[in-house]
């Protein structure tokens, strides 16, 4: 039986035990569903297959073999916050499956509207362009917004899903998804 006074000493010394800020890694599904934020915490919690879709999991990119970032493990700070996944991997700055996929169906989307041919190139290009936090992210948030308001019942509701689930947060938070 341990005594009070060393259990103390090994708390204390755990909470001043300096770490650097890290991300844990995540497993996440072809499709983009998280399975767990942080594999080194809960390693019971993986899974080969998603019980969501069905396909194949990853902890790690294979372009580069990066870990996929997850939670972000800060010392002395406890977050309540979900998992944002990256669309993109960090080390090589590729696509994710689940962002490529998801740029993919929205283009396609855009090919089966009746807009211009050079319309709908500049609106594939603007579905990109969401994925990032830049000027031309924006601008090209605001286009997509326009053509999804009168793209009609059949492509604009799926197409605003996919600028929902690609565009960054502050993207979003600009156009009111």
């Amino acid at each position: 039986m341990s005594r009070p006074g060393a259990l103390r000493r090994t708390l204390t010394a755990m909470w001043n035990e300096r770490r650097e800020a890290s991300y844990r890694t995540a497993q996440v599904c072809q499709n983009g569903h998280l399975i767990t934020s942080a594999i080194e915490l809960s390693p019971e919690r993986q899974q080969k297959f998603c019980g969501k879709c069905g396909a194949s999991t990853l902890t790690t990119w294979l372009g580069c073999n990066s870990p996929i970032h997850g939670y972000h493990d800060s010392p002395g700070i406890v977050s309540m916050r979900a998992v944002d996944i990256d669309a993109y991997c960090y080390h090589c700055g590729a696509g994710y499956p689940w962002t490529v996929a998801r740029l993919e169906a929205g283009r396609e989307l855009i090919e089966l509207s009746n807009e211009e041919p050079s319309e709908k190139e500049s609106l594939k290009n603007d579905l990109t362009a969401v994925t990032t936090d830049t000027p031309k992210g924006k601008v090209a948030g605001l286009r997509l917004k326009r053509f999804i308001a009168k793209a009609g019942a059949e492509i604009g509701p799926p197409l605003r899903q996919i600028v929902v689930d690609v565009a960054t947060a502050t993207i979003k938070k600009d156009l009111g998804l």
